[in-house]
């Protein structure tokens, strides 16, 4: 980047921080606090008291921590797209990469988090260890075809896996409603798990959950695949040699 370039970046680097910063300290903050606050008013299945909050109040917490993905994601592209007027050709790539694991990182809380979870698959990040590994310009340039397609693909699917919970979410509070769980007390719910509730709800949750598990298998299936082609690229002993560096 030339000098002139490097100035007018900072400047607009500088406006793009403030804005993060003030969505996570107010925004984000504000979304923890509501959802601790609701999570302690629930009690607990152990502790003899369970409350399910009002519909309304759940999914207003969704609601609010979806806009949060939203703005996050504005913010970003706001930004990029001002440095997209100030690259040459040759630096678009490089931009376009940027761009993608910014998005990426957005996902990574709750998204990526639950997701590995459910799949320890998902847990080992490609992207990290191709930005800690040195790599010569023939094997760079390998390892970003590889990369760069890797990403575009996992960011459909995380998206998607945001899609799949939201679903699943509408199903639960359906359930609730109309088995009326929220006007219940602990003895009438104990009651009403040993009239079969309990089998009703293993196979409801085994039914609801399968899309979220397929979306989970092609995101680890995609690590795999893509960790494959790395290895291919850079050979068995690098590889074995930058995975153990990186696990370290």
């Amino acid at each position: 980047l030339s000098r002139e370039q490097q100035a007018q970046m900072m400047q607009l680097y500088n406006r793009y921080q403030l804005e993060y910063e003030q969505l996570q300290e107010r925004d984000v903050s504000d979304l923890v606090d509501d959802g601790l606050a609701m999570g302690q008013s629930m009690g607990s299945w152990w502790g003899g008291e369970v409350n399910i909050p009002p519909r309304k109040d759940v999914e207003g917490i969704v609601k609010t921590a979806l806009e949060i993905y939203d703005r996050f994601n504005r913010i970003d592209q706001e930004y990029f797209d001002s440095i997209n007027t100030l690259v040459i050709e040759q630096q678009l790539p490089a931009l376009e990469r940027a761009r993608r694991h910014r998005k990426l990182y957005n996902y990574r809380m709750p998204h990526f988090l639950m997701a590995s979870r459910m799949n320890e698959g998902i847990r080992f990040n490609l992207i990290d260890w191709v930005d800690r590994t040195e790599l010569s310009p023939d094997e760079l340039l390998a390892v970003r075809t590889v990369t760069d397609s890797f990403e575009n693909r996992m960011l459909y699917l995380v998206v998607q896996f945001q899609s799949d919970l939201e679903q699943a979410l509408v199903d639960v509070l359906d359930l609730i409603d109309e088995l009326g769980l929220r006007d219940m007390d602990m003895q009438q719910m104990m009651s009403l798990m040993g009239q079969g509730l309990e089998d009703r709800l293993k196979t409801f949750f085994n039914e609801k959950s399968e899309a979220i598990q397929k979306t989970v298998e092609k995101m680890s299936r995609l690590n795999l695949q893509t960790a494959t082609q790395l290895r291919e690229i850079i050979g068995d002993d690098r590889w074995s040699e930058m995975t153990l560096d990186y696990a370290d």
